[in-house]
């Protein structure tokens, strides 16, 4: 079903985020296998997603699959789902002499399901989503709009100890930058959104090296990487296998929870 332009505004209130539940989070790789599968099975693509949590660096307790739930069923069917990995990060407010470290979290794997499609259920997970990333103090207050007490179910302790409040977040986009600047924090402040890079030059002074090498370095070319990847795939197939998994990415955006 698609909703109206009317009625989706109300319909969408009933609607809340919630940190997924294993059948949801099964839901949700279900969901991006559909698309971004590269001739995976679902069992292959299902035992990457399982790796991540239990045995990559990368994810472990840094990782949290997000979803988007009917209010009157926070445990059954997904509308829309996505995940985040924590990472270190720092930032230099202006004005500001010292540098703030902090956390930093990747959104990925942003995807509704086929059946849910253009009834804004991604728009909104992703709005929500702000909201237990950011601190509170940095967001502006949650929109009427989007429903009474949004977001609507508090987050567990073990889930909230895994999602300590960060100073910004990024994503990659292949669908261009306006979607995700639409995923609003609040009104009349955008989204994630993309900033022309400042012209910044670099000159880096070579010294010569004290250290020994036994085998002299090699430069890679084009025709050198189907050996890199077999050679990757042999000695971290775990690591391999992730990037092989991604998405396509083109566009880089970024949200800072600040001021």
């Amino acid at each position: 079903m698609t909703l109206t332009t009317d009625s989706r505004t109300q319909q969408l209130q009933q609607f809340t985020i919630r940190a997924a539940n294993p059948g949801q989070a099964e839901q949700h790789a279900r969901a991006a296998w559909a698309i971004w599968n590269k001739g995976k099975t679902w069992e292959q693509f299902w035992e990457i997603f399982q790796m991540e949590i239990k045995e990559a660096e990368w994810g472990k307790d840094a990782l949290v699959c997000w979803v988007l739930v009917h209010i009157d069923d926070p445990e059954g069917d997904i509308y829309a789902g996505c995940k985040t990995f924590r990472r270190n990060g720092w930032v230099k407010h202006r004005r500001a002499d010292d540098i703030e470290k902090g956390y930093v979290y990747d959104v990925t794997y942003v995807v509704t399901p086929k059946h849910h499609l253009r009834n804004g259920y991604a728009n909104r997970l992703l709005s929500l989503l702000h909201r237990h990333l950011g601190p509170e103090a940095n967001l502006p207050p949650v929109p009427e709009s989007w429903g009474k007490n949004q977001p609507a179910l508090p987050l567990s302790f073990e889930v909230s100890s895994r999602v300590p409040k960060a100073i910004g977040s990024y994503l990659w986009s292949d669908i261009g930058s306006t979607f995700y600047s639409r995923c609003s924090i609040g009104e009349n402040r955008p989204g994630w959104v993309v900033e022309e890079p400042s012209i910044t030059e670099l000159v880096w002074k070579i010294h010569p090296s004290t250290s020994s090498i036994e085998e002299p370095l090699e430069w890679l070319y084009i025709h050198d990487l189907k050996a890199v990847a077999e050679e990757l795939h042999l000695s971290s197939p775990l690591l391999f296998q992730r990037l092989m998994s991604l998405p396509p990415r083109r566009v880089i955006q970024r949200d800072v929870f600040g001021a």
